[in-house]
């Protein structure tokens, strides 16, 4: 494996709390010596806003590409061009799974034959139904659970 595209809200960060998930700085330091990394973050409406929280958390420097935008399977593809990797030798790593207007990282790295990590954030409450029906590669609940996966 070559390469980590990261999900920042729900993965890496807190946009709600405007700080990182405990372990993030630690497991973006570990994996920079190790992986091209780049991060991909949905902002629509605000992306400058994304911006601004990004280099407030201080993560930019792990990161060889970072997107602000509209996540889809071109993003990806051009994500994998840019570190000169096939999609086989990436994870995507994200809380995100749906398919539909807005694609979410789970879905789009499935679809591209990478390697999905999702980050199943206590969805206590979601519609189980269609958490059941989520595809991945590896299932984790906290960062943490990456050392024995990426290391």
């Amino acid at each position: 494996m070559k390469a980590i595209i990261w999900d920042l809200n729900g993965t890496l960060a807190s946009i709600k709390a405007k700080k990182l998930k405990p372990y993030a700085e630690e497991i973006l330091s570990k994996a920079s010596g190790k992986y091209l990394q780049a991060l991909a973050t949905t902002s629509i409406i605000f992306p400058e806003r994304r911006r601004v929280l990004i280099r407030s958390l201080g993560i930019e420097k792990f990161f060889k590409f970072i997107k602000v935008g509209q996540k889809n399977e071109k993003l990806f593809s051009d994500i994998c061009k840019e570190f000169r990797c096939e999609p086989k030798d990436t994870f995507v790593i994200g809380d995100g799974f749906r398919y539909g207007l807005f694609q979410k990282e789970i879905a789009i790295g499935n679809k591209l034959g990478m390697k999905t990590i999702w980050i199943d954030n206590n969805n206590k409450g979601k519609d189980q139904e269609k958490l059941r029906e989520i595809k991945y590669w590896k299932k984790i609940s906290h960062l943490e659970e990456l050392d024995r996966i990426l290391f």
